[in-house]
């Protein structure tokens, strides 16, 4: 009786000792991190809570509970995770007046500002044949 008292008082100190490991390693945890696993947590348990149909019909739930295992994750990811539907991503539109320069804005905004360049270096040429008493014909050549 001796050696059973002793087992269970190990036991008891071992699952103490698991329990002050995962509080302090939650008290650690960052909010931002408990926050946004707390919808996917409870999502999980959830779904280990809903029961299933086995292959002979019979309705079935998880014997160990919310406790993750591999088996039971791999049938999480399958009938539930795998099947979502993820849209692919959509080609923005191309905004106005950038890109090859192809656009009918772009030409235009071309075409002024070649006309604006146009006549402010004819502007200068007056202003420089007038200056140099030239008659502008030959100061454009």
């Amino acid at each position: 009786m001796a050696a059973d008292d002793s087992y269970t008082a190990a036991d008891e100190r071992a699952r103490a000792a698991r329990r002050a490991g995962l509080q302090a390693k939650k008290d650690e945890q960052p909010a931002n991190t408990a926050r946004s696993y707390a919808a996917k947590q409870r999502e999980w348990k959830a779904w280990c809570r809903t029961p299933r149909a086995a292959a002979d019909g019979s309705l079935y739930s998880w014997p160990d509970g919310e406790l993750v295992t591999p088996d039971k994750l791999a049938a999480w990811l399958k009938e539930d995770i795998l099947l979502r539907r993820v849209a692919p991503p959509q080609k923005k539109p191309r905004a106005r007046g950038k890109g090859k320069g192809k656009g009918k804005a772009v030409q235009l905004r071309r075409q002024l500002e070649q006309e604006q360049l146009e006549a402010a270096a004819l502007a200068e040429a007056e202003s420089l044949a007038e200056a140099l008493e030239v008659p502008l014909a030959e100061a454009a050549e």
